[in-house]
């Protein structure tokens, strides 16, 4: 309707302004010219006019079209979580996010649980030193979030890891009591054929949770597994079946 609307007013407008010119015997540049030349040109002027009026009317159409929801819509913003299905089940998601200073990039694999979704979550910030840093934990949730900005109480397990990949590639493990570190291991991982002897088991992770008074529901996860696939396949493996449930603790 408003499309109608806004094509009756612009054919009135070009009507009126084509007679007004066309009408006219003027004096260009102080010389005369002769009715037909004079309307020859002024034709050409009115055509130009309205060739510049049809796009005009174009892009208000296009613009109403829009507010009408006859268009596609927008694509979705870039901090809406768009999840997908995992190879090898459960539901993933990688997005950038902004941190104070620097970019991360966020991937996060969830499977369905006793108190609503398990999930692994991936953090890779802007490079750290000479190596690349993984930030990898574990959490539980209500529910799948449907954007980022979306607030979904997440309960975090105190214990969580970091892989370091560049000139010293090594996997620290860590125990966190709000944002102080209480324990601490870093496993070398460059020529080692040992890692697997010095990483925490899942009874020296619960016991130490009890000793410092931390809920020990969610502990331990296999985090040297989860690192060695993001090591040699990238954080886009969350999504794969090199990844499953068992490798968390739940």
């Amino acid at each position: 309707m408003a499309g109608d609307m806004i094509g009756r007013e612009l054919g009135r407008w070009t009507y009126k302004w084509r007679t007004a010119r066309t009408g006219r015997e003027g004096v260009l540049g102080g010389g005369t010219h002769s009715r037909t030349s004079g309307r020859n040109r002024q034709q050409g002027m009115i055509s130009l006019c309205n060739w510049r009026a049809l796009i005009a009317a174009n892009l208000i159409l296009t613009g109403l079209a829009a507010c009408d929801g006859e268009t596609a819509k927008s694509p979705a913003s870039p901090d809406e979580a768009s999840w997908r299905p995992a190879r090898g089940g459960g539901m993933y998601s990688e997005k950038a996010a902004l941190a104070p200073g620097r970019g991360i990039s966020i991937a996060e694999r969830c499977w369905r649980g006793d108190a609503g979704f398990d999930c692994l979550e991936v953090t890779r910030p802007t490079a750290h030193g000479n190596a690349a840093r993984l930030e990898i934990s574990w959490y539980q949730v209500p529910r799948l979030r449907s954007s980022a900005s979306e607030p979904v109480p997440k309960r975090r397990s105190p214990y969580n890891c970091k892989l370091y990949i560049g000139a010293d590639n090594r996997v620290e493990e860590q125990i966190l009591n709000g944002p102080e570190r209480v324990e601490w291991n870093v496993v070398q991982l460059s020529g080692a054929s040992d890692a697997r002897d010095k990483v925490w088991l899942p009874q020296y992770v619960e016991d130490q949770l009890k000793y410092h008074g931390l809920p020990a529901a969610l502990g331990h996860f296999w985090c040297l597994d989860v690192a060695e696939v993001l090591r040699a396949e990238g954080i886009g493996a969350l999504s794969t079946t090199w990844i499953t449930k068992d490798m968390l603790g739940a």
